[in-house]
């Protein structure tokens, strides 16, 4: 018996991929090591979405060598694929076998020469008690200007809907009641299928299928692009409000056409409000969050005062805020009009502010009416969760109520925030 230890850095996409590595460990005799063992396998899964993800990575895998001299080290993730060299200059400074895993893609291979019998179809278990990821998509090719992703995960690939539906089952059985689906590019789930005959599916198609499953969970859908919010996605969350939960992160990253023009964004400002009035329209009260990048180099305040006015028309119930920071290897990089770190911190404050408001102003709507809660945590006498709408509650409660949906009618003093 082999104790493993992982460390994740980065997306949802990351989370489900070490959690599937670690399930194949487990076939081969592996177990998680406590916090008080030494591991004899360590799993770390790098990022390279900034350049700071970079060096956290580094930093990680030199720290963990120094605490665990005998370990074997297994390198994935996005860092090890842009940076294959270097990723395996470290595995050799940390011996003991380790490796370096670029292709994520073929973990399951891996796992198969490493002596699995099978390579997991999928997972069971994830690292939280109530709500699991599940990775249905791989690969971008958007190429935003700021972005390095799709030089790293450019595959596409989308998991056939039936094996969606068995790992989704299997979760439910095990306890799971909400199920994000998530994807490297959510949107093209539909593109890269290995069975021709599936070619056409959409996500919707997708959706479609697990609302027939018979069991009291939810879905939640991650991260879209706006033109990826299509009519049908529409009507099923309308249509099954107890399947799918009335919140849409629609990525957005600035509200002025210029800025998103030089960040080779897909859509304008315009297009984006009217596909956000269009899921209030077929879902009253959906609840929209999104990112947005300040200090794009050349955003001037006239541009920023556009993404301040966009987010006011939106509605967003969260805005997640990046100071804009350049990445080697993309376009955005080489500009020559980057806007000075005082600038953009000063940007991301008045954003910040502007978000508070509409939060608070999203939730005082929501204040009286009917909500299902997942109950996630207990702690002197209270359950905190989310509601469907991902509003973090805090309501009295019982251990015995963490993993269930409780059901109240909102009042002020519940919201955790």
């Amino acid at each position: 018996m082999k104790l493993i230890k992982t460390v994740t850095l980065g997306c949802k996409v990351n989370q489900y991929e070490t959690r599937y590595l670690l399930e194949g460990l487990y076939e081969l005799g592996g177990q998680d090591a406590a916090a008080d063992q030494t591991p004899d396998i360590i799993v770390v899964n790098t990022c390279t979405v900034t350049a700071d993800s970079d060096a956290k990575s580094r930093h990680i895998i030199r720290k963990l060598h120094r605490d665990y001299p005998c370990a074997q080290m297994i390198i994935m993730g996005c860092w090890a694929t842009q940076n294959p060299a270097a990723a395996a200059e470290l595995a050799e400074e940390a011996g003991n076998g380790s490796v370096v895993l670029t292709d994520k893609s073929k973990l399951g291979d891996w796992l198969i020469e490493q002596g699995c019998i099978d390579a997991p179809l999928g997972i069971g278990r994830f690292s939280e008690h109530t709500r699991a990821f599940v990775k249905v998509q791989d690969g971008c090719r958007q190429f935003c200007s700021y972005c390095i992703i799709p030089h790293v995960r450019n595959r596409l690939f989308s998991r056939e809907p039936k094996q969606v539906r068995n790992e989704i089952e299997r979760l439910i059985q095990n306890g799971y009641r909400e199920i994000v689906l998530t994807g490297i590019h959510l949107g093209f789930y539909g593109e890269g299928f290995d069975n021709p005959e599936l070619k056409g599916l959409t996500l919707a198609d997708l959706v479609s299928e697990l609302t027939a499953i018979d069991a009291d969970f939810r879905i939640r859908i991650s991260s879209l692009e706006s033109h990826e919010v299509s009519e049908r996605l529409l009507e099923l969350m309308r249509d099954n409000p107890d399947k799918i939960c009335p919140h849409l992160h629609i990525s957005m990253q600035s509200g002025s056409d210029a800025v998103l023009k030089a960040m080779n964004r897909p859509t304008s400002s315009a297009e984006y409000l009217r596909r956000c009035r269009l899921a209030n329209e077929f879902v009253p009260d959906v609840a929209l969050t999104t990112d947005v990048i300040v200090g794009f180099p050349g955003e001037t305040e006239s541009d920023f005062q556009q993404t301040m006015v966009v987010c006011q028309e939106a509605g967003f119930s969260k805005i997640h805020i990046f100071r804009y920071s350049p990445r080697e290897g993309t376009p955005a990089a080489r500009m020559s009009n980057q806007i000075p770190p005082a600038v953009k911190q000063e940007r991301a404050q008045r954003l910040a502010e502007l978000e508070k408001t509409l939060r608070q102003e999203y939730f005082q709507s929501q204040i009286g009416k009917n909500v299902c809660i997942l109950a996630e945590r207990f702690k002197d006498g209270f359950v905190t969760g989310c509601t469907e709408r991902y509003i973090p509650v805090r309501i009295p409660g019982s251990e015995l109520n963490c993993g269930t949906f409780m059901r109240k009618f909102l009042q002020k003093e519940d919201v955790a925030e």
